[in-house]
């Protein structure tokens, strides 16, 4: 992961699962590795039939930039080597 801790956070308010977007420096945006624990996320949430809600939020003053263009860029740049 290019933020060395887990870009998203999951927790629970009851029956609501809550995915919190965890990437405030980068605007939170999606990079591989986030877009890598998005996916993680929603079947982790999708298996648990005690969810009934997901909730997806984010820290920080952006709820998303978008895509993260300069770390797509660069696991682009890895496959090509």
């Amino acid at each position: 992961m290019s933020d060395q801790v887990a870009p998203i956070k999951i927790t629970r308010d009851g029956a609501v699962a809550i995915v919190v977007l965890d990437r405030p420096a980068a605007g939170n945006a999606i990079d591989v590795a986030t877009a890598r624990a998005l996916l993680e996320a929603a079947v982790e949430v999708s298996c648990d039939w005690s969810v009934r809600a997901v909730l997806i939020a984010s820290d920080g003053r952006l709820f998303s930039a978008g895509g993260d263009l300069n770390g797509f860029a660069s696991a682009a740049a890895r496959f090509r080597n």
